[in-house]
């Protein structure tokens, strides 16, 4: 039997989106809406995040490439 260490570092996730270490951060808005997010390290994308929403601007989806 295997005992979860809460604090443990190999369980520290400093960054939840997984989003590798960048430089850079470009935001695409469509009214008042972020659409996406393109995260740059010396000029080469490293990750992508976009957001897609319900015809009430709700939040639906949010798709993260890397």
């Amino acid at each position: 039997m295997s005992m979860v260490k809460p604090h443990h570092p190999d369980n520290y996730i400093p960054n939840k989106m997984g989003i590798p270490a960048y430089d850079n951060l470009a935001v695409v808005y469509t009214g008042d809406l972020i659409t996406s997010a393109v995260y740059t390290l010396d000029s080469a994308t490293v990750a992508t995040v976009v957001y897609t929403y319900s015809s009430g601007g709700d939040i639906t989806n949010i798709q993260r490439t890397v």
